[in-house]
């Protein structure tokens, strides 16, 4: 809470469109370092395979019905372990994950939006746009335009990020 709170302080004079951007990279950032409470080992193994699984794999057109066949589980044990032990819906998860290395990409490449809407591995562009509009608050064009033209030095480093 103290960290998110120096972010925006840091950036108070920034819109709030800008800060809802720091705010979800961090909320990134938390779900990929969180340790979830192990009430069994087995239950622990799974869980660390599911993250490996999906972040190895997010750049792909990847469904929950293939993590459940890739681990050998069944898709509502899939399905319990993300709505119960990480609040959040499998495609949900898998968005952050691409939305957070698009982010990385817009800032430090030139490739065209299309472009990295392919390789994070969403479907098609409009997908993409309400992904990354539901998660960082605002468009890729007007994320790429507000902090490059700024010469916007990110608060974080490639630690952050995912792929």
């Amino acid at each position: 809470a103290n960290l998110a709170k120096d972010i925006l302080n840091s950036y108070s004079g920034s819109s709030s469109l800008v800060k809802s951007a720091y705010l979800t990279l961090l909320t990134g950032k938390i779900l990929e370092l969180c340790e979830l409470e192990e009430k069994e080992k087995l239950n622990h193994n799974i869980i660390d395979s599911i993250f490996d699984y999906c972040h190895n794999n997010f750049h792909n057109n990847i469904t929950q019905h293939d993590v459940a066949n890739a681990l050998h589980i069944s898709e509502s044990h899939l399905s319990h372990i993300f709505s119960i032990k990480m609040k959040i819906n499998f495609r949900s998860y898998i968005n952050i994950l691409r939305t957070n290395k698009a982010c990385r990409l817009i800032l430090q490449t030139d490739k065209s939006i299309v472009d990295i809407s392919d390789e994070c591995g969403f479907s098609c562009i409009r997908s993409f746009n309400r992904a990354f509009v539901r998660n960082v608050g605002m468009t890729p064009t007007q994320y790429r335009k507000n902090f490059t033209d700024k010469n916007f030095t990110p608060f974080w480093d490639d630690r952050f990020f995912i792929g």
